[in-house]
């Protein structure tokens, strides 16, 4: 529920004197109302706005269907504006006469609408809704056509980037659609389930370039603009019609028989466009052959552009990727940027050729496009790498799936549709699900459903009932309590078990017992299937087992004593299991695939069980024997010095410092200097860090930043530096945030690193670095986000305010978040009227739990002057 302006602040006005007459009215005996005081005469009072409830998803009614668009479209970068007319061709889809229709269009101002015989038409316009009367009324299935002239300055889904500072000019236009701020640029239906085809012609200044869906017809001088048209043939929701518009550098390639186009920033030294073109490349070859449907568009285009809110989108056939994914040869050791291009490559199926029927359904496009870009990265990386990762995201996952986060995959209620993204359920979790999912019905089935899936809904909206329908077909049974249980039931199951073994019948016997609580609405029982990997002496062998009972006593069959059983030894299991292990048993998992000699050969499962090792290693560390600490220690120092995988190597770094402190120091330097994998080098920089100083380590940090490994060991370079030699190393990070990197990837490390400066030298540096000059540079929002312990002083949380104006997005969440960190009467003012006027959703929920989280009884503002 929303409410008008006028409305809210009536209610929070009569709130708060309510709440100061009830307060003044306990202490009269005769119940009278006591008068104002006379220190508020003339006072603002300001409570909290009535915050909003969840609700369940409402789908609304519509009479037609959209088949097309024509949109002539102005940019008018000084003003911030655009001019614009559109033409909606629609066929009626009822059986009563159809005598108008309602398009949603929020914020611009109509001008005229008329029909296709240039009639002028009746129309409302308010509420975020235009409603049009027909000249004459439709039947079903006929065809009716309206075009709406309008103008005007969007306050959202369209968006005006500067080039530099705050008020710099416009450098850059971008769309963002989703979920349904299309209506702010765009008269449409706002929905996912209405598909449509459109051209775009788009009026810009001489020396840019454009990016949209589908095919560019032309591009021509037209007086003293640049016009460009372009044609999308495939019937695609609203939220998905994009445009990118700006001087860019513009490259076209052909990858696997794909039209490759890039937009990148100009003077973009890092990445070149051949190389990411290439990559994108590779992606969509996977993708392909994954989904078992080519790629479904004429060309796949690229656009990388700043100020973007999000990592990327996958608008069809032409996605929008921030600038700051861009990685030069330092971020690319800080991070591989393929698996955000191969993520929104992957919503070409999963996302584009395919929608979610209605936003509760949005896992089925994060999900598959988080599955699938993971799969990717697991034909280009390690497998132990891919399985280290998985780990860490299904145990990140559970962690979440509790509490008031408590959901399934399908889940209706939020405030704004946007909510459903970032509960952890639509992405990781809908990943974890279809990598259960296919170790329970096995490879072969699992890609037979995928393709079955895409082969029988490309073109459609669909549900989980889709999904589910598919992989049926091809496992040949029901998987309906699976889905069920698994992806619609909120909640995880827990388990519990152990094993032993039974040397005269040559069996193990595994109690597998599940332990949750029903508390939340969980099934006594979960049913499902689950790997389990024996080692003895001979070598290794797998079983799986299926479990449909609150308690199993197990059998498999065994020769000799096992070495080691591992239950879900995939770690894919969307559950808390416990396997109760000796001592010694832990000691052989961290062993597990290094130890010389072993029959076999190792597993990338491997990876998985020296994680698990390494975490055990560091609990109950204060009631263990001396000699089993020693024990622990030298089985992670092991690994940290030579395990061959980095994931394995940061964690057993990390628990190394908490087991041995200053015994760690030399083995630490030698891998923050040694090691080929950032990770590592940067969790041995910071463990250095946790440790005191000596005078050897400002020599030390300073070599390791000179070096220029990558941006993040730098970052955790310079801090040990700070920590060593405060003086020294604050005149080079004062040198550095001055330098063009600065404003890049290095700003937030040099800002991190600043922590351990004193106040009186950091916070001048910070306000001067948070400068709306800086626009929507890194370095800005990390001082931004650093003024946060500072924002008690009056002229941070001034800045901050200030801030809030800024056309930058990451400047005002970076502002909002300090903001909160400490809140007087005039930063919570500040905060409730931006809030009243916010569209973006994240930052209205940050203010929402921040303001929640100490509520307002009644706050006396100074009356104006």
């Amino acid at each position: 529920m929303s409410l008008n302006r006028r409305l809210l602040n009536y209610f929070a006005t009569t709130l708060a004197t309510g709440l100061l007459v009830g307060a003044c009215a306990s202490s009269r005996s005769d119940g009278t109302l006591p008068p104002i005081p006379d220190s508020l005469v003339g006072t603002e009072i300001l409570a909290d706005p009535l915050w909003p409830d969840p609700a369940p998803l409402q789908r609304p009614y519509v009479a037609f269907d959209v088949e097309r668009y024509d949109i002539q479209l102005a940019l008018m970068p000084t003003s911030k504006s655009i001019r614009a007319e559109v033409t909606v061709e629609f066929r009626a889809t009822v059986s009563a006469p159809l005598k108008e229709i309602g398009l949603d269009f929020e914020g611009l101002s109509v001008h005229s609408v008329v029909n296709d015989s240039g009639e002028a038409l009746e129309f409302r316009h308010g509420a975020g809704r235009l409603i049009v009367t027909l000249a004459e009324a439709l039947n079903k299935d006929d065809m009716g056509s309206i075009t709406v002239t309008y103008s005007g300055q969007p306050q959202a889904g369209l968006y005006f980037v500067p080039r530099a500072g705050d008020d710099s000019p416009v450098g850059q236009v971008f769309t963002q659609g989703e979920c349904e701020d299309t209506r702010y640029w765009l008269p449409c239906a706002d929905t996912t389930r209405d598909r449509a085809i459109w051209d775009m012609t788009v009026s810009m200044p001489v020396g840019w370039v454009s990016l949209a869906a589908g095919d560019r017809l032309s591009s021509d001088f037209v007086g003293n603009d640049q016009v460009d048209v372009w044609r999308m043939t495939a019937p695609t929701p609203a939220y998905l019609i994009s445009l990118v518009a700006g001087p860019f550098d513009r490259s076209v390639t052909f990858e696997g028989g794909v039209p490759i186009v890039m937009l990148l920033p100009i003077g973009w030294s890092g990445q070149s466009s051949s190389s990411l073109a290439h990559s994108t490349g590779l992606a969509l070859e996977f993708l392909s052959q994954f989904t078992g449907r080519d790629y479904p568009y004429s060309k796949y285009g690229t656009s990388w552009v700043e100020n973007f809110p999000y990592g990327g989108m996958e608008n069809v056939s032409a996605t929008t990727l921030t600038a700051n994914s861009l990685r030069d040869r330092r971020g690319i050791r800080d991070g591989n940027p393929m698996g955000l291009i191969a993520h929104e490559a992957a919503h070409q199926w999963f996302g584009d050729l395919m929608t979610c029927e209605d936003w509760s359904q949005v896992w089925l496009q994060e999900g598959f496009a988080t599955f699938a870009s993971a799969e990717f990265l697991r034909t280009i990386e390690s497998e132990g790498d891919y399985l280290a990762k998985r780990l860490a995201m299904r145990d990140g996952f559970l962690k979440r799936d509790g509490g008031d986060n408590l959901r399934g995959l399908v889940h209706a209620d939020c405030i704004d549709p946007m909510d459903l993204f970032f509960t952890g359920h639509a992405y990781q979790g809908g990943a974890i699900f279809l990598t259960y999912l296919r170790s329970h019905i096995g490879e072969q089935a699992f890609q037979k459903g995928v393709r079955l899936y895409v082969g029988a809904n490309a073109g459609c909206s669909v549900n989980t009932d889709d999904l589910r329908d598919a992989f049926e077909r091809a496992a040949g049974r029901s998987l309906e309590r699976f889905f069920a249980q698994w992806a619609l039931q909120a909640g995880h199951p827990e388990f519990e078990a152990s094993w032993k073994f039974d040397p005269e019948r040559k069996r193990i016997l595994i109690a597998l017992n599940q332990i949750h609580g029903q508390e939340d609405g969980l099934p006594s029982v979960f049913e499902g299937s689950m790997g389990i990997e024996v080692h003895t002496p001979e070598g290794r062998a797998n079983h799986r087992i299926e479990f449909n009972a609150r308690r199993h006593i197990l059998e498999l069959p065994c020769e000799t004593q096992p070495t080691s059983v591992r239950l879900d030894p995939e770690c894919v299991l969307p559950a808390k299991l416990t396997l109760k292990r000796s001592e010694r048993a832990w000691f052989g998992l961290a062993e597990t695939g290094t130890a010389s000699g072993e029959k076999n050969g190792g597993s990338p499962h491997d990876v998985t069980a020296r994680l698990q090792a390494i975490q055990h290693f560091q609990e109950g560390l204060g009631n263990i024997p001396q000699t089993l600490l020693n024990a622990r220690l030298s089985q992670v120092r092991r690994l940290a010095q030579s395990d061959p995988n980095s994931h394995v190597q940061e964690r057993a770094i990390q628990a190394l410092l908490l087991l041995s402190g200053e015994s760690s120091r030399e083995a630490m330097r030698f891998l923050a200097g040694s090691s080929d994998h950032t990770r590592v080098r940067v969790a041995a920089l910071k463990s250095l860090l946790a440790l005191n100083p000596v005078e050897i380590t400002a020599s030390f940090a300073r070599s390791i930043y000179d070096v220029g490994h990558s941006w993040k060991t730098m970052g955790a370079a310079m801090a040990l530096w700070v920590s060593a030699d405060p003086t020294a190393a604050w005149v080079r990070i004062k040198i550095e945030s001055d330098t063009p990197e600065a404003h890049r990837s290095l700003g937030p490390e040099l800002v991190s690193a600043s922590a351990g400066i004193p106040t009186a030298q950091r916070l001048p540096w910070l306000m001067e670095k948070a400068a709306a000059e800086h626009g929507g540079s890194r370095l800005r929002q990390a001082a931004l986000s650093a003024l946060g312990k500072y924002s008690a002083l009056e002229e941070v949380r001034d800045l901050l305010i200030e801030t809030l104006q800024s056309p930058f997005f990451s400047a005002r969440k970076a502002a909002v978040d300090s903001l909160l960190a400490h809140l007087d009467v005039v930063g919570r003012q500040a905060l409730i009227r931006y809030y009243e006027g916010l569209n973006d959703v994240r930052q209205r929920r940050a203010i929402e739990r921040g303001l929640k989280a100490n509520p307002a009884k009644l706050v006396a503002l100074p009356a104006a002057q």
